[in-house]
């Protein structure tokens, strides 16, 4: 048996369930692109894409009564039902993933009151959110992980009223003091003062970070938020 996991905020002891050793995180697939001319020896390597990660869960779920133990695996499967989650696993890593799939849970002991079920998600290997303040005009940041493109949250609070303004590369028009430009490639959202800013600015895509140093810039404070990602 390994220690306690945690599901978002919740220890995995509160489903009365236990993860066991065999438990794994595989390495994502890699997807790479080559280049090469007719009849040619020469070739380019391209960028390639990187997958997501499955994450193999293998539980026992205990109970004082076969129904009890029953229930521990339902209400443990509900909460992995809806959406990305973050598990905190043993081996020190957060991993943001989702369910994929699910085995039929199987009693190891005669009276039912031990189910084993083993869970299968996709997701990624990171640390907790980060969160930076870059100083108005910008500056520098140093960003942790080794995926080649980590998506991000930019955020900034509009100090004077403009008719252009470039937030890290991508121009928002007719912005007045007080306005919060969002730029969201964490959950796909554009937003200004918490309302869809789509059609506000000319973003033909989501901000992306890169493992080492990067140079941002807006007239204003702009906060850097993003999770470090681990191949």
């Amino acid at each position: 048996m390994q220690p306690d996991f945690y599901v978002d905020t919740h220890m995995s002891s509160e489903y009365s369930c236990r993860l066991l050793s065999s438990w794994s995180a595989e390495d994502a697939a890699f997807s790479p692109t080559f280049q090469q001319g007719k009849n040619a020896t020469a070739f380019t390597a391209l960028r390639g894409s990187v997958g997501l990660k499955t994450l193999t869960l293998p539980l026992h779920f205990f109970g004082k009564t076969a129904a009890e133990a029953v229930e521990q695996k339902s209400r443990f499967l509900a909460v992995l039902l809806n959406g990305i989650h973050a598990l905190q696993m043993p081996d020190g890593f957060l991993y943001r993933a989702a369910l994929e799939s699910f085995g039929k849970a199987e009693a190891i002991t005669p009276d039912g009151t031990i189910l084993s079920c083993e869970f299968t998600l996709q997701g990624q290997r990171c640390r907790h959110l980060q969160t930076h303040t870059l100083p108005a005009g910008g500056g520098t940041l140093y960003i942790e992980g080794t995926h080649p493109s980590m998506d991000c949250r930019l955020t900034v609070r509009v100090s004077k009223a403009a008719s252009s303004y470039n937030m890290a590369g991508t121009l928002w028009q007719n912005v007045s003091a007080g306005d919060v430009l969002v730029l969201d490639g964490l959950n796909k959202l554009m937003t200004k003062n918490g309302a869809n800013a789509v059609l506000a600015n000319n973003a033909t895509g989501w901000p992306k970070l890169h493992p080492g140093a990067n140079v941002l810039s807006a007239p204003d404070a702009l906060t850097v938020e993003y999770y470090p990602v681990f191949l």
